[in-house]
Parts: structure tokens; sequence; C-alpha cells
């Protein structure tokens, strides 16, 4: 078999030109995906169970090859390259954002989709609101678990992490000097696989980067993969890693297991140097990102706990790791869902509940628990830790606390676990957009300190929206050079040839209804549906030149068959056994008023889409009818228009060696090329249920018909929400796969694609309850 190769953005086409060759036109992810499992980004960008588990498949490569480090042996290898390769640049997520992770100055984030994709946002709201200078740029990495960045002096972002394999990865991202919006990356190193990371972490300013080996150790690399030095000791086995404080006053911390203690360290003359001795806590669960945390002062830690799994209270203790002074308070909380811990700075802990409010905790409140462990007591043993008692009434009075309640956006449920807050900035992944929410701590007053003032808390939030393109229709021109489609409530048309993208909001329909349906008259007017009216759009200057009423219907189907001509047919009946079919004709881009003419039963036939008897599954604009094989599963039928007296001719066309199930046909109109949509034939057994329930995966081919023989061009997984219209001369197909606009050529490769309408960002109160009355005053 042979096959031509194209590369768009990464995806390699393959179109294979062999006669029977089985099929292939596949999407070649390469440069696998990388992140680090267990890690907390850096200024207590927390995140509960930081482990992120995708979804699907993954994402493609940069535009031009860049070098690949390699590595054996267990050492680093730095790729030296002077010219790194260019990233696509504006290409949102592909499927749900569910995790992000920002850089140590909170001003650059990396997120993750559920598809595995990986997005560097280089400028985040509301610093930057300019949405140009918002647009994400793809990195090559695929179902990352974690992620670390940190920006450098320069404007360069570092980029880590561990991929699922364990293979660490460290890139440089740095923006295109000769092209202004653009970036570039290059790699800095590789760790492969048999020396497996359990977090790496990129320092602030870059040039450092700590990991922490499956192996327990610490080590430190420089920017290039040069191991500086490795912390192992007896006794010492390092789980998780925890970090809090300012960029240029970092501290940091090891989780020791059995039991649960914190190891406070700094990295001197780039070594590691622990200070004070282990300090144990306990916990009502394992060591995680959420219940156990550094405190920006790098001399506490907090520790937060349910006495009652199904309760509303919760406890939060302030140990001072270096007097041993323990801090406890408690509350009750929203609702029956464990509270997401913040760190805000030094004074002020922010607890989300996950039912759109959350509280300020001023930990200088509580009662301070003197605490002496029994000197009897085993180390490793609960005596010989600070324990709550079963009842959180039995603590002071003073320990009963009650925080500063503020609404939180986008903290229902779940989602409250994605949230992440760096330097003031709460950052919430939800669905398809990015919630930006600028924190400010509470002020205190009054004697001592201790009333906490209201109105502290800044009332807007941002919300940075990817705009999905989820075109309900598409239709392209009689060349191929345009191709248009409908979002929402606008028609948006693509030059492909000129590289224009046009918007169109002048031709909404008139009544409620929303076009379903579409076709180019002439490279100058779209003929658009609607369920129960059709316009004619002179779509340059935005302008209905035609519009009618048209009878409900529940299906259309439109065949062009001159400029500005052609025949608009809707089915009028839904019901299975009861069909009828009326044809509207026009001429001249002009719709008539005249009443729809109904269709006989034999004009059906010439209309496969809507007919329920599928005798004909598809018509081409020569007259050649595409139908099936009473018998031979395998193969179709192509039937000529008669001709005189004469049977019309028959072409039987092979297309498999297993038996299918056809499932939608749709010849070019000049019968060059048929697009056949189609599945693996089941035969069902009522008394083996695996069977009866187990759905063979669906398959678009497009096969080349010539004269006498015929010939498969390529193939793709049809998957959901598959539309198509083909160019007058079937030299292109338009098809909307996936939620994706794609325009192919007639050999397989890919001209044209868009996934996206852009970005959106919109300011919001935070409470759009109290806004709306403080509107009314």
């Amino acid at each position: 078999m042979t096959a031509k190769r194209t590369q768009r953005d990464g995806v390699i086409v393959w179109a294979p030109s062999g006669s029977g060759s089985a099929a292939a036109w596949t999407w070649l992810r390469t440069l696998a995906a990388w992140t680090a499992t267990a890690g907390c980004a850096l200024g207590c960008t927390d995140g509960e169970d930081s482990s992120a588990t995708s979804e699907g498949a993954g994402e493609d490569a940069p535009t031009e090859e860049g070098a690949e480090a390699g590595a054996e042996g267990g050492e680093a290898t730095a790729a030296a390259v002077e010219r790194g390769a260019l990233l696509p640049r504006g290409e949102v997520h592909r499927g749900r954002i569910i995790e992000i992770w920002l850089d140590p100055g909170g001003s650059a984030a990396v997120s993750l989709d559920s598809v595995g994709g990986v997005r560097l946002w280089p400028e985040l709201p509301p610093a930057q609101r300019e949405l140009a200078k918002l647009e994400p740029v793809r990195l090559p990495y695929l179902e990352p678990l974690s992620m670390s960045v940190a920006k450098t002096a320069d404007g360069e972002f570092i980029v880590a992490g561990v991929d699922t394999a364990q293979s660490s990865r460290v890139i440089a991202v740095e923006a295109d000097p000769d092209a202004p919006g653009s970036f570039r990356m290059r790699e800095r190193f590789v760790l492969p696989p048999d020396d497996p990371m359990l977090e790496l972490h990129v320092l602030d300013g870059g040039e450092r980067l700590l990991a922490l080996g499956v192996d327990h150790s610490l080590r430190i690399y420089d920017a290039h993969g040069e191991e500086l030095s490795r912390f192992s000791r007896y006794g010492f086995a390092p789980w998780q890693l925890r970090f809090c404080g300012p960029p240029e006053d970092l501290h940091m911390a090891m989780v020791l297991a059995g039991p649960t203690r914190l190891q406070r360290f700094s990295l001197k003359d780039d070594g590691v140097e622990l200070i004070g001795e282990p300090y144990a806590v306990t916990l009502d669960r394992g060591p995680n990102h959420n219940d156990l945390a550094l405190l920006p002062t790098g001399t506490h830690a907090a520790v937060l706990r349910r006495p009652k799994a199904r309760g509303v209270e919760w406890s939060l203790e302030i140990h001072d790791l270096e007097s041993g002074a323990i801090r406890v308070m408690w509350g009750e909380g929203e609702i029956k869902l464990r509270p997401r811990m913040h760190v805000v700075d030094k004074d002020w802990i922010l607890l989300e509940y996950g039912g759109g409010n959350g509280d300020w905790i001023d930990i200088n409140q509580g009662a301070v628990i003197e605490f002496e462990p029994d000197p009897e007591a085993e180390p490793d043993s609960p005596e010989a830790r600070f324990q709550l008692p079963k009842k959180l009434t039995e603590l002071p009075a003073e320990a009963r606390i009650e925080g500063l309640r503020v609404h939180l956006p986008d903290s229902e449920g779940s989602v409250r676990r994605r949230a992440s807050v760096t330097q003031g900035l709460r950052v919430v992944p939800n669905g398809n957009a990015l919630v930006f929410d600028p924190l400010r701590a509470p002020t205190k007053g009054g004697e001592g300190g201790a009333v906490i003032e209201a109105g502290a808390e800044p009332d807007q939030h941002y919300r940075l929206t990817q705009q999905s393109l989820a075109p309900r229709a598409v239709a392209i021109s009689n060349d191929g050079e345009l191709v248009a489609t409908v979002s929402k409530d606008e028609v948006i048309v693509e030059d492909i040839g000129g590289g224009t993208h046009h918007v169109i909001t002048g031709c909404a329909p008139e009544g409620e209804g929303k076009w379903d349906a579409m076709a180019f008259t002439d490279d100058a007017h779209l003929l658009l549906v609607a369920r129960e009216e059709a316009a004619i759009c002179a779509w340059r200057e935005e302008k209905t030149l035609s519009q009618r009423e048209l009878p409900q219907h529940y299906g259309e189907t439109i065949r062009i068959s001159g400029p500005g001509a052609g025949e608009l047919a809707v089915r009028t009946e839904y019901d299975y056994d009861s069909v009828s079919i009326e044809l509207l004709s026009f001429t001249g881009n002009a719709l008539p008023e005249d009443e729809l003419a109904e269709l006989t039963r034999t004009q059906r036939a010439d209309w496969p889409a809507l007919d329920s008897s599928k005798k004909t599954l598809g018509r081409d604009a020569l007259g050649n009818r595409y139908s099936l094989s009473r018998v031979k599963t395998r193969q179709f039928n192509i039937q000529g228009p008669k001709v005189g007296d004469d049977k019309p001719p028959v072409r039987k066309l092979r297309v498999g060696d297993d038996k299918l199930e056809f499932l939608e046909f749709l010849p070019s109109p000049n019968g060059a090329r048929v697009a056949i949509k189609h599945k693996r034939a089941s035969e069902y057994d009522y008394y083996r249920y695996e069977y009866y329930y187990y759905t063979p995966p669906k398959t678009l081919s497009v096969w080349e018909i010539g004269p006498n023989s015929h010939e498969l061009a390529w193939e793709i997984p049809a998957g959901w929400g598959l539309e198509m219209a083909w160019s007058a001369d079937g030299s292109r197909l338009a098809m909307k796969h996936q939620g994706e606009l794609l325009v192919i050529e007639g050999s397989g490769e890919i001209v044209f694609s868009r996934e996206t309408r852009g970005l959106a960002l919109e300011e919001h109160p935070d409470d759009p309850e109290a806004a709306k009355d403080d509107a009314a005053e």
C-alpha cells in the first residue's frame, strides 16, 4: 500500500492510494504527555487530591519539528536547539477544563482538559483584558496528572512535569521575536521512566528545579538537567512536598508518612538543608494538599478535619512547628461536604464550602491548647500526637468561631475541588470557562483587632469562556473556496482561499426558530432554512433578499441546480408510516410565495434523506441513485438514469470484506465521489445480552468512483454529530465532525479546520442578587 502524507498543525493525514486497501486516515498525536503527580503548584496553588483523571486521547504536536530529547540510563539529556518548534496559538481546549496550575507569581497558568490536552495561558485577567493577548498556547503534553510552570525574568516560561509512565520532561516556551504574538518551544531535558519521579517543580526564575523521586530522594537540577545534589537519608521517606509564601520568600516542607509528619527544609548552596525536627500531625484521612498546608510564615502549618463525614462541622488547627503550640478553632459550614481550604496570607484562610459561599477565617482566633505528649508513649502512637476530643463542644468556648461569610462564584459541589488560590487570585476551571476571582483578605478593627469588618471583598470576577463552534449546519460553495456554518445565532462564512472569517448577524430568522439548514445558491448568497421559515441572504452585505414562511417540518434537503436557482424539499409528516414531502422551487435568488407542491410516492424516492422507504439512499445531480443490494451487505448499487425504453444501467460496488450496515450516503453532485457512513453489521442474539447491547463503532469512508473502477480514498471514525456537504465538482467535502468544522480534499488532505469561535471575557458580580439590590437602591 502506498500513501501520501500531509501535515497540518501537527495532524498527519494518510491517504491510501491502492485499490482495495483497508482504510486509513489517522491522526497521529506525537510528543507524549507529561506532568507531575501529587504536586502543589508553588505559592500554595493547592489542589485537593491533585491527580486529575483524564479521559480519552489527547493532543497534537507542534507545527514544526523540534528536537526531542532522549534519555538513557537514568541521566537527564539536554536538547540544544537554536530555533525551537513553533507552537500553535489561539487553539482553545477541545474538552472540559478540569485542572489548572498557576505560576508562583499568579501571572500565568497551565490548564488540562478532559481529553488530555494542555494549554499555556501567558497572561491572565484581570491584569490583562485584551483577548488577543489572552489566547492560549497549545503545549505538546498528553494526559498529564499535574504540572509546574514558572516565568523567568526575561519572559520565558519553564514548564515541567511527569507523565503517566513517570517520565519527566522540561521545556522552555518563549515569545518569537520574529512573529509578535507567537511562541516557540525548546526542550530543556528529559528524565526517562527508569528514573521515575513523584513530583517535579520549577522554582521561581526557572534556573532550578526540585524533584521528588519514587525512591523518596530529593534532587536539585539546573535549567539544563544537570543534577546538582541529591538528598537521601535513612529513616526519611518523603511522599509529598509543600510550598508556600511569595516567590522571594518561599518556604518548603516535605510530608513524611507513618505517622504523618512535616519536615521543613531550605535550599542552600544547591543542596537540601533540614530545619528543625519532623513534626507529627493527625489527619482524618491520608495526607493531601487540602487538609495539610504550610503557612506563609514557614513556621506554622494548618490542619483541616471533619469530626463527622455527614455533618457540617469542621475544625482547624494551627500548629507552631517551632514551639509546638496549637491553636484550635471550629465552626459550621454551608453543606455536608468537606470544605476546600485556601491559604491566602499569613493571617487568613478561606474555606470554600461548595454551596456558593465560603468563610474567611482569621487564624489568630480560637483557643490555644497546651499539649504535652505522653513521655512513655511510642513515637508513632496516637498518644504522642495532639488529638481532638470526640465532640468539638468539649473544646474551650473561645474555640467556637464565626467566619466572615462571602459569596464565591463557581463554587458548587465538586467544582470547588478544582479551585486554586495564588497571590490573592482564585482561579476555577469550570467546563469550557476559566473563572478569575480576585481576593482581598478582610481587614480587622475594634478592640484587639478581633472584629471582622465586612465589605472588604471585591465584588467582581472575570469569566474567560471558550466559545465552541458547535455548527448545526454546514455548506460549501461550488468551487470549494467558501464554507459556511450556523453557530448559535450567527452565520459564519470562512473564505479558505483568502484566509478571512466573516460573522453575519444581519440575516437572523424573523421568528423564534434558528437556522437548521443552509446552502450556497452562488458565491454571494446563502439559502437558510428554519423550522417554519426560509430566507436568501446576501452574506457579504448581511442583507436578507427574500424571506417566506414554511409549513412546520421535520427535515429538509436543499438541491442547487444553478446560480441562484434550486429546490427545497421539506418533510411535513413525522410518523414513519405517514410520509408527506413538499417541494419549493426558486430562481433568481428569490423565494416564491406559491404553495409548496406535495410529491407523489414515486417522486419521493428522489429525496432519499426525507423518504422513509429507504429504497434509495442517495442521489447525485446526474440522476444516479445509490441503493443497497438486497442480498449482499458488503456492496451497494449505483443505478443510472433511464434512457428511452432501456433498463437503467446498474453498477455493483463492493466496499468491505465484512458485512456492513449502511447508515448514510452522500454522493458528490458530479458523481465522482461518495461519502458513506457505515458500521459493521451486528447479528443480535436476544439470548446473549452482551451481543445485543454492543454497538459497533461508526466509520465514514470516501470512495472515488471511476468509469470502470472504484477505490477507497480515505476514512475516519464517524463519531457523533456528522453533517456533510460536497462542492459541486466533488473536489472538497465540508463536514461537522464531533463539533469541529473540517474541509477535506477528495484525496484526504485537510485544507481547513475550526473548532471554536474564540474567547469571550465577561465581568460579573460575585453575588448577582446583592448587585440587583444595590442597583435598586
